[in-house]
């Protein structure tokens, strides 16, 4: 039911380090979304970019964005909640561009969502192959070389980095439109009557 999301977060989501996600595109050449159990998952194809968001709900909600032909991705785990959240995908994932820092082009995708959970705390994020963002759903460890601590800016946190190689890496970046971050977390905000573009 649309009035018990008390929580929204924009996710934006980009393959390297970068200043900020880029505008979307027109409507991509394919999209579509399948819900199985817990996990909301939207692929999309459009150029450059093949993405395959997940959302997933419950106790211990996460979000996960792989990129096949690069067999990589980026992932958040956040901490087990006393009673299950439902995430509900606002705007389904659109492919962006970006240049990062060094001028460097980033294929990625930006979609907004939302979770029915008075406050999320952040456990976990995994930028790396898809090996390792299994490894860690799996055995809850990955290699520390590619361990990366968020950078938190008012409502946005943002996790980032190069490959190890030094080559154009991974971005995950969050924009919390309804609620707050804060104490490494982010707080549910009532819900609002905002249109979602």
């Amino acid at each position: 039911m649309r009035h018990l999301k008390p929580m929204a977060a924009a996710i934006a989501l980009c393959m390297a380090a970068g200043p900020a996600i880029g505008q979307a595109r027109p409507e991509p050449e394919l999209g579509y979304q399948l819900v199985e159990g817990q996990n909301i998952n939207a692929f999309v194809r459009d150029g450059a970019v093949a993405a395959h968001l997940l959302l997933r709900s419950g106790n211990d909600p996460r979000i996960l964005v792989a990129f096949p032909a690069g067999n990589s991705g980026v992932g958040l785990w956040f901490d087990t909640l006393a009673a299950p959240a439902q995430w509900a995908l606002e705007s389904a994932p659109q492919p962006v561009d970006v240049r990062d820092a060094h001028g460097r082009r980033l294929n990625g995708v930006r979609a907004v969502a939302s979770l029915t959970a008075p406050r999320l705390a952040l456990k976990q994020a995994v930028l790396s192959n898809v090996r390792f963002l299994r490894d860690y759903q799996a055995i809850g460890r990955f290699p520390p070389e590619v361990a990366v601590k968020a950078q938190i800016d008012g409502n946005r946190i943002v996790y980032a980095r190069d490959r190890v190689d030094g080559a154009p890496g991974y971005r995950l970046e969050l924009r919390v439109v309804e609620g707050r971050v804060n104490a490494g977390g982010i707080e549910a905000g009532a819900p609002s009557t905002r249109s979602r573009a």
